[in-house]
């Protein structure tokens, strides 16, 4: 899952003007790097709180108790982006700008995961890890969704520049899980968290050296919010948002639980995941050529039908063969689910009068869908008699990203 404005850079600049590497190089190169620190650990992070020993119990049933945690977790690192939105615009807009915006983060998410290896020895850890987290999320995919939109948009092919970056992620994301399966088997979480903060701290450096910031306006955060959330105009992306953000987190957190419970070790889980991701990775970029060509509405119709009936067969299915098929299948098909939508949430970003507000807006309505949908699901998975029926609900509400398509009528 999780998974989102521009300032004044001539009052930051810690690099040499000299040093260039070209601006959507440095954008695709950051992004790649973080991409294969977060994959490292990122689908092993809800099996580590679920089999923390010191938790408090909220319900008898050890696993269910988990499970509350986990969602507990993502709902802080959420509700923590939505009480801090407002100052942190503010500050990375008018004070640090967005490269020093995006070499905060990664700082803070450094922290964070140093925070998440201590929380095995104390719970006191794990309030401080979960905020840490979501500060650094906004701090990050905010300023980076707008130098992609910026820096990125000049022939308009949003389709091959998305395209190009889901290659890159797919193929870094391809071979974190497997290694960090290895790192856990053989020396445990803390010397994978150890490799992880080295290598976010690593991805900063592209987009220090290579990117070049003008001059950015003030935003404020609650008038955005108010001014999109009301407008007619908006409806159906923020339809389409809300649905995304609550399809990405509940999958994130449930589908690698439910694989680590029938194959129940690291390495497989890992294994698993890089050969599927690897496998949908060169995908990518041509279903975003033909998205260019074509345009997004049969491409993504398909990708959100598949991708809506997938969900149905795991609440039944207990085979590790059946499961690493749907897998498999999910992957492939994620290139036309989220490559389509991705490329329209660029193009309707930079359509806007404001590109920069138009990303503001779809953090906070994806870190408030979170925060909603953890809730609910906590309130699910305490009185349902399988907590795999959460799959139900995400194909239920997983078709609605369709949204994005439809022109809003007049």
């Amino acid at each position: 899952m999780p998974d989102t404005t521009y300032s004044k850079i001539q009052g930051f600049m810690p690099f040499p003007n000299r040093v260039h590497l070209g601006e959507s190089p440095s954008l695709y190169l950051t992004n790649t790097i973080k991409t294969f620190a977060e994959s490292l650990i990122g689908i092993f992070v809800p099996i580590y709180i679920l089999m923390l020993k010191n938790l408090p119990i909220i319900v008898q049933n050890h696993f269910t108790n988990g499970l509350i945690w986990v969602l507990a977790f993502y709902f802080i690192r959420s509700f923590a982006v939505i009480l801090t939105i407002g100052f942190e615009t503010n500050l990375i807009f008018g004070k640090i700008n967005f490269k020093g915006s995006i070499l905060g983060s990664n700082i803070i998410l450094a922290l964070s995961l140093l925070l998440m290896s201590f929380m095995d020895l104390s719970f006191a850890y794990f309030i401080p890890a979960a905020i840490a987290s979501g500060i650094a999320a906004i701090t990050y995919w905010l300023p980076f969704h707008i130098f992609f939109v910026r820096k990125t948009s000049s022939t308009g092919h949003y389709g091959k520049n998305f395209g190009t970056r889901f290659l890159l992620d797919k193929l870094a994301s391809a071979a974190g899980p497997i290694l960090g399966g290895l790192f856990i088997t053989l020396f445990g979480f803390n010397s994978l968290f150890t490799v992880g903060v080295v290598l976010i701290l690593v991805s900063a450096f592209p987009i220090m050296i290579g990117i070049h910031e003008h001059k950015h306006g003030k935003h404020n955060a609650h008038h955005i919010f108010k001014n999109f959330f009301h407008n007619h105009k908006y409806r159906n992306d923020t339809i389409a948002l809300i649905s995304v953000a609550a399809d990405g987190i509940l999958y994130g957190i449930f589908w690698p639980i439910l694989l680590f419970t029938v194959i129940f070790t690291y390495a497989k889980l890992g294994l698993i995941t890089s050969i599927s991701v690897g496998l949908s990775a060169f995908a990518a970029l041509s279903v975003g050529k033909l998205i260019d060509k074509r345009g997004t509405k049969t491409i993504h119709k398909i990708g959100v039908t598949i991708n809506a009936l997938l969900y149905l067969p795991r609440v039944f299915v207990i085979n590790p063969i059946a499961l690493y098929a749907i897998d498999i299948t999910d992957k492939m098909n994620g290139t036309l689910f989220a490559v389509p939508f991705n490329a329209l949430f660029y193009k309707h970003a930079k359509d806007h009068h404001n590109a920069s507000d138009f990303v503001i807006y779809r953090e906070i309505i994806v870190h408030s869908t979170v925060c909603f949908i953890m809730l609910t699901s906590m309130l699910l998975i305490a009185i349902l008699p399988n907590w795999k029926y959460i799959f139900i609900l995400i194909a239920i509400v997983s078709p609605f990203s369709y949204f994005i398509n439809i022109k809003n009528k007049k």
